[in-house]
């Protein structure tokens, strides 16, 4: 028996996610650029609509959307339980803070 890593689990859920969508909307185009796990059962997805999204997996729904990018969000990476950097097409990196859902500080490049 193979131990699964948490991110694979993470990954199984997100592929579980997308199907779940799909089915429920046959005109549903992914527009996800990249994931990044927040907690066990939380993640965070870049899009090509300059949106960040949070999804609760267990439920399989969006909890919150970032705004402020004007490009498309490219990378995500968690920096610490409550911060969150993002890159976007914009030539921008945005620190979020996931307690209150703002960026806190930008970086032009």
């Amino acid at each position: 028996m193979t131990k699964k890593t948490f991110r694979g689990i993470v990954n199984e859920e997100w592929l579980k996610f997308n199907e779940i969508k799909q089915k429920k909307n046959q005109k549903f185009k992914s527009n996800q650029t990249c994931v990044e796990t927040l907690k066990k059962t939380t993640l965070a997805s870049g899009s090509n609509n300059n949106t960040i999204k949070i999804w609760d997996l267990n439920s399989y729904k969006s909890i919150h959307t970032l705004t402020g990018h004007t490009g498309s969000v490219k990378c995500l990476q968690l920096i610490n339980k409550n911060i969150l950097a993002s890159g976007s097409c914009d030539n921008t990196i945005k620190i979020w803070d996931l307690n209150s859902y703002k960026f806190t500080c930008k970086w032009q490049l």
